[in-house]
């Protein structure tokens, strides 16, 4: 099989060269992040993972136009949005899990920096539609908050969210993908401070291809990670769902419950991993999948 590459050559933003936020793991300085990207693109865990989807039209999909998401209740108080960093918070970019979703950073050149300091009112929805440009949400300490998460197109389309929780924050995540899109590529990457707590609700149906990459990490002792996900693929449709959670720390917890239905010949594949790191001793995690 041929080596997989990258559909045009990978130039830094300006807030990872200016230092306004942290480089990927591994990377010490801004031009190590090329090779490092081809090497994680042909190695044998990225292999693993796209072994029952076609890497090759996500890749070439990562240089497509964006557009800026629709966002609603992001002018309350406590919500901050900007193209820039609003402080250098560690999202824990990690090239050897998903190279794809940096690379799609990279060429995006510009993002969405949502940055919720205090508990709002009411939920911030986030509205999809087409290729968006990627999203990096963190919560302040202590903070509790919702995010709706919304697709609703039938194009070809990728989406890339990260999300940092400061110590003690909570929040509540709602994802619905129903649209029945030609190809649709959704990459989702949460990390989980001390006392913090998060839970996914996931509710999606097939399209041509969907394929959904969920990256959770546990970095806070006492974190807590649940993920719900329920699914119905009908004929002809395909779902692809990868979810991989880390259990870096101590005395963390998780709990997973997917229950997928495929109807008509319709095409599933659900890959659930957790990994308990050494020194994580008291982790308690649990997957369960129908």
């Amino acid at each position: 099989m041929a080596d997989l590459s990258l559909p045009q050559a990978v130039t830094l933003p300006d807030y990872f060269t200016l230092g306004q936020l942290a480089l990927p793991t591994g990377a010490s300085d801004d031009n190590k992040v090329p090779d490092l990207l081809s090497k994680a693109l042909n190695s044998t865990l990225h292999k693993e993972r796209w072994k029952y989807s076609k890497a090759a039209p996500v890749l070439e999909g990562l240089v497509n136009a964006m557009v800026q998401p629709t966002l609603v209740g992001a002018d309350q108080a406590g919500v901050q949005v900007s193209r820039k960093p609003h402080h250098k918070d560690t999202f824990d970019f990690d090239l050897s899990q998903a190279p794809e979703a940096f690379a799609r950073l990279c060429y995006a050149e510009e993002a969405i920096f949502i940055h919720i300091e205090e508990t709002p009112a009411a939920p911030l929805e986030i509205k999809l539609s087409g290729s968006t440009l990627p999203v990096l949400l963190s919560l302040g300490e202590n903070v509790q908050a919702t995010v709706l998460e919304h697709f609703t197109d039938v194009e070809v389309a990728q989406n890339t969210l990260w999300i940092n929780l400061a110590e003690g924050s909570h929040l509540m995540h709602s994802r619905n993908s129903l649209e029945e899109a030609p190809l649709h590529w959704q990459y989702l990457a949460v990390n989980i401070g001390k006392n913090a707590n998060y839970l996914l609700n996931n509710h999606a149906t097939g399209a041509r291809l969907r394929r959904q990459d969920i990256q959770i990490k546990v970095s806070g002792q006492g974190g807590n990670a649940e993920l719900v996900s329920a699914a119905m693929v009908g004929a002809k449709m395909a779902l692809d769902q990868q979810v991989t959670l880390e259990h870096l720390v101590a005395n963390g917890k998780s709990k997973q419950v997917v229950h997928n239905i495929v109807a008509d010949g319709g095409k599933c594949t659900f890959n659930g991993r957790i990994h308990i790191h050494e020194g994580a001793n008291g982790t308690d995690a649990t997957l369960a999948n129908k």
